[in-house]
This record gives structure tokens, sequence and C-alpha cells, in this order.
């Protein structure tokens, strides 16, 4: 109900800008069961292009990192996702003494014991044959030496020399609502001096995460990307149409027309139409080149934006149409593009 002198906003205006900088995906977290283990996360930030690279080393990443749910939506419990990594400012480090696989233990140089604690996380780094390298719990400390909890990580070999290092990670909190939807965002707050690594993602011990999903570390680009030189506003747009593809076939069984669902690949499509202007300003310019697409909601008109959309990796094919005279130019543009979110 709508009172006398209110006004009923009910009409939404679509902002599109590209840039030519892509979205950066650090890592993803696959929820295959109940209980997590370490190969369930997997590093990708090898994979970085080097300006998201480097705006990660420097802390130039301006807030944007995040967790992003994807392969299947979250049920209606939420949850807690711990995200470990190392600061701008450095990390409690430790030089590895030795290592001993029957024990399970770590033995750090004379006093450094005091900076790690139980079931903090740490990870270690340049061991002597490189076996025992990546992401260990802590289950207690003895003086110098740390015993490692075998449940999570277990200690692969036995070093005897001196070699490498062991750093403590630090870690912050991140809720993943009930019901969240495939492409909905999470941001991963800044620790006090902003994020230098990524290294592992876990979910608390005491959530129910939703099996079957996963969640991806990304990081999008920054708001200057989408300005000139490497992207811009897209002017003159006359409507687009984006389509995630279905991930899901109904299976038929007898005379009922869906018995349980079979997963697929879905195919993503993405079509916009633009009354033509210059070459650099249209969507000419973007012809079958990799492109990273912002559409910001905004609600009547007004300068708040409700929410954004990201796509990634988009791709068009730009047919140009021209009428005859006194009618208009335009641009309807189609393809596809890998997965988007919704921040």
């Amino acid at each position: 109900m709508t009172c006398h002198g209110e006004t009923v906003k009910n009409q939404n205006e679509f902002w599109l800008f590209y840039t030519f900088n892509e979205i950066g995906h650090l890592g993803q977290l696959k929820i295959n069961d109940a209980v997590l283990e370490l190969a369930d996360y997997q590093d990708k930030s090898e994979c970085l292009s080097d300006i998201n690279a480097d705006r990660l080393l420097n802390g130039a990443y301006e807030g944007n990192l995040y967790l992003r749910v994807t392969d299947k939506a979250i049920g209606a419990d939420e949850f807690e996702v711990e995200v470990m990594g190392t600061e701008q400012s450095g990390n409690a480090i430790g030089t590895i003494q030795s290592i001993t696989k029957s024990t399970k233990t770590i033995e750090l140089d004379t006093g450094e014991g005091t900076d790690f604690a139980a079931n903090a996380f740490i990870r270690v780094s340049g061991s002597t044959d490189g076996a025992n390298d990546g992401v260990y719990k802590i289950a207690s400390v003895t003086g110098d030496n740390l015993v490692i909890d075998a449940t999570f990580n277990a200690i692969k070999s036995d070093q005897l020399a001196v070699g490498g290092t062991v750093t403590k990670l630090t870690t912050k909190e991140v809720t993943i609502s009930g019901y969240a939807q495939i492409g909905q965002l999470f941001e991963i707050e800044d620790p006090t001096n902003k994020w230098k690594t990524i290294d592992f993602v876990n979910v608390k011990s005491t959530s129910d995460p939703t099996v079957g999903s996963s969640l991806d570390v990304i990081m999008l680009p920054s708001k200057a990307d989408f300005s000139p030189p490497h992207g811009s506003l897209i002017n003159f747009d006359n409507g687009f149409k984006m389509t995630p593809g279905t991930t899901s076939k109904a299976i038929a069984n007898k005379f009922n027309p869906v018995d349980h669902y079979k997963r697929i690949r879905g195919e993503n499509t993405f079509s916009v139409s633009q009354f033509y202007t210059v070459f650099n300003e249209s969507l000419q310019y973007l012809r079958d080149r990799d492109f990273t697409l912002k559409v910001e909601v905004h609600e009547d008109g007004a300068a708040n934006i409700k929410e954004t959309y990201f796509l990634s990796k988009v791709r068009l094919n730009v047919p140009l149409n021209v009428g005859g005279d006194g009618a208009e130019a335009n641009v309807d543009a189609d393809g596809n593009f890998r997965d988007f979110c919704i921040l």
C-alpha cells in the first residue's frame, strides 16, 4: 500500500561498463562432503594476470576480494568460512631446525615457538626436499616444537638439517548466508594491514556447509578499470539480455515428467543492442575480444547503486545494421560469457 504523497519506485536503470582487465581467480574450495580436507582447496593464484598479481602483492586491490558461490546454491543453513593468508606488514616466521614424521613435530629456532599457538594454521615453505611444503594446523606447542594435527595434513618425511620457514597465517571469518544463490558474492574483510597472499580457505569445524557447493576466491577489477584507457561506459545502449545456462536436465521416469535432475554443462549467452556512434565508442570496438562487463542497477535513475553484476570472459559477435535514409544504425551484438557474480 502506498500512502498519499509517496513515490512508487519500480523502474530500474542499468548502466553498462566494460574493461579489458579480467576478474582474478585466486582459488576454489570444493565442498564434496561433510569432512573437509586440505585437498578440497585448490590454489589458483599462479593463474592471476600480471595486473591482479601485482595488486595482491602490494595491497592495491581496493578491498575487492570476495567469495563467490558456485556449482550449487546454498541450503537453508548459513555457515562460517575461514580465509587464511599473510598480511602486507608481515606475519610471524620461524626457522625450521628439524622435522620428525613419527612425532609429527616441527622444531623451530630457540624462542620462536612463542609466536605460535594450538589450532593456528601455518604454511611451511622451503623444506629441504620440498615434500613437506604446504599448509598445516597446529595441534599443540611445547617450547619451540610445533606438534602438527595429522588429521588435517600429515608430515610427509623427516628433515634432519636446518632449512625452510614456518609462517603463521592470519585468519578472517566470512559468513555464507543461507539460501545464497550461485554467483552471489561475500566480502573477504581485510586484516589489519591488508592481504598479501590467500593460502587456504576452510569451512569452520562448527559449521554445517552445503555439500556439493563450491566457493571461488576472486578479485574484482577496480572502479578505475572501467574508465579509459582500460575501459569505458557503454553509451547509447538499447537493451541487453544475459542468460546463464541451466546446469540441470530433467530426467523422466515413465509418466513422471521429472524423476530427478542430471548435471550438465550450461552455456552462458549474452546479447546487447546499441545505437551506433563512432567506432571507438561502439560495441564494434569490442568485437572478438575478451572483456569484463559490469552492470550497475540504479533504482529509479538515482545515483545510488542497488546491486552490480559482473560477467567474465565476455566475447561478442558484433554485426552492424544500417537502415535507409533517416533510420537509425544499430549494433545488435551477441556472444558468450564464462561466469557471473552479483554484488
